[in-house]
């Protein structure tokens, strides 16, 4: 009984996709050294079950598809295929920090505006054209 809690309670987390699929997999063939067979749709959903919010979508597709038992092999090759997908969006957030910066800032911006009133907008906007000139 305890591993099978163990499965049914086991989370991705900070493990790679493989880690968490491959710990799940394990914990399945030890049940069934025990006896305790579980086919591979309940897997797929205790598997499901684990992931966290970010991956949602593919969570929603793959339970729609679970319906039509789909292999194993192709309910793994959607899981890599979007964690590939998460990571290589993340990996490019990382190189452009410069333009969610630009975009803070430009929200901050536009944040501040708001609270001038309209007197001090248009003085402000002489100020410019003065200083332009």
């Amino acid at each position: 009984m305890h591993l099978k809690r163990e499965l049914q309670s086991s989370c991705k987390g900070a493990k790679l996709m493989q880690e968490y699929l491959s710990h799940a997999k394990q914990l399945r063939d030890n049940l069934a050294a025990f006896g305790e067979h579980i086919i591979d749709a309940d897997l797929q959903q205790i598997i499901l079950i684990g992931l966290d919010t970010t991956y949602d979508p593919i969570v929603a597709v793959l339970t729609a598809i679970l319906e039509n038992n789909i292999p194993m092999d192709d309910f793994q090759a959607h899981l890599f295929a979007f964690d590939q997908r998460i990571e290589a969006q993340n990996a490019l957030l990382q190189q452009h920090p410069v333009a969610n910066i630009a975009t803070q800032h430009r929200e901050s911006e536009i944040m501040n505006t708001k609270a001038v009133s309209p007197k001090k907008k248009i003085d402000k906007c002489r100020q410019k054209v003065f200083d332009y000139v």
